[in-house]
């Protein structure tokens, strides 16, 4: 039980720590890079994978490439990709640029993804002073938080393995004048 009253429901074994999430899945670990397109061909190297997508952020929001663009089309259409996804079995490495905002702070991990049930985002917001949780970003089905330890946890209905393209639509255009 949480200072307050709260109640914290067990894990499936006896003797577990006490968990503020009924957790679906542990989805992706996304990691902190200073050059994203070095970073994906080590990383895609080192797992046998290719990237799933790529995506840019323009004005606040993350866009995917469309699929098959290399880098070099998409700097000709004036796109500078500062995400990619690696992933395989439901799992994935997500791969930031430094400079690209991303939710986490110092460090080479910029943020763990979890997926979970619509009652535990609403847990979390709840809970979030509570267990010394900062809320640093906040959407529909998403919900980012940083704890004690400067590591960021987003935590998602979707699991956040699948691009802006898939999920909403946010596809790059390379036509489109002024995409950087």
């Amino acid at each position: 039980m949480l200072a307050g009253g709260t109640e914290i429901p067990r894990g499936a074994h006896a003797g577990s720590y006490p968990a503020a999430l009924a957790l679906r899945a542990l989805t992706h670990v996304a990691l902190r890079v200073p050059d994203l397109r070095a970073a994906e061909q080590f990383y895609a190297s080192l797992l046998g994978r290719e990237p799933a997508f790529r995506e840019a952020e323009v004005d606040g929001a993350w866009y995917t490439l469309p699929a098959g663009t290399g880098w070099e089309e998409a700097a000709a259409g004036g796109a500078r990709p500062t995400m990619c996804m690696i992933r395989w079995d439901g799992f994935a490495v997500a791969l930031v640029e430094e400079d690209a905002g991303g939710p986490g702070g110092a460090g080479p991990v910029d943020h763990v993804g979890l997926m979970a049930e619509e009652d535990d985002l609403d847990r979390i917001r709840r809970l979030a002073d509570e267990l010394g949780l900062r809320v640093v970003h906040e959407r529909p089905g998403l919900v980012t938080v940083e704890d004690p330890y400067g590591l960021c946890w987003e935590v998602s209905l979707s699991g956040g393995i699948a691009s802006q393209g898939e999920r909403l639509g946010n596809w790059l255009d390379l036509a489109a004048p002024g995409m950087e």
